[in-house]
């Protein structure tokens, strides 16, 4: 969407357009939820604020399994795929290390299987499945935490 409004922005007016169109659908989201950030840093201590936000809670965790079926589903065929998916959920849900590093490190991984597996067939699906088992047994790295 970003990327639409920039381009429109810059046929029709050069930078200053492509700028106004960046602002125009950043600026507006971003003024809503710092006003609903003053709003419950004034009304944090009240237990009607508590019950709706545990609610909400609720709601975005249905939203995010929901989410993680949609785009693992078109996954279990690539096994390749799914093991870097099942490995993401591991280090970030269960080993708990920080996302910035966890992702950084699981997209080089997930180019270097996808271009070796699927596209050199650089070892087989046995070989990598027994290899991902093993990554998994490995202690949890120090570097990352």
């Amino acid at each position: 969407m970003i990327n639409l409004s920039v381009a429109v922005g810059m046929k029709f007016r050069g930078v200053a357009g492509a700028l106004a169109g960046l602002l125009g659908l950043i600026v507006g989201p971003s003024l809503i939820v710092i006003g609903l950030g003053v709003l419950y840093q004034r009304t944090h201590q009240d237990p009607h604020i508590r019950h709706l936000f545990a609610g909400l809670a609720a709601a975005a965790a249905g939203l995010l399994v929901s989410m993680a079926i949609k785009v693992a589903w078109p996954l279990r065929h690539k096994l390749s795929m799914l093991a870097v998916a099942v490995l993401a959920f591991v280090v970030i849900a269960l080993l708990q290390l920080p996302l910035l590093p966890v992702m950084l490190v699981l997209t080089l991984i997930s180019i270097f299987v996808a271009s070796m597996v699927d596209i050199h067939q650089w070892m087989s699906k046995a070989d990598f499945s027994a290899l991902f088992a093993l990554a998994q047994a490995a202690p949890r790295p120090n570097m990352m935490s």
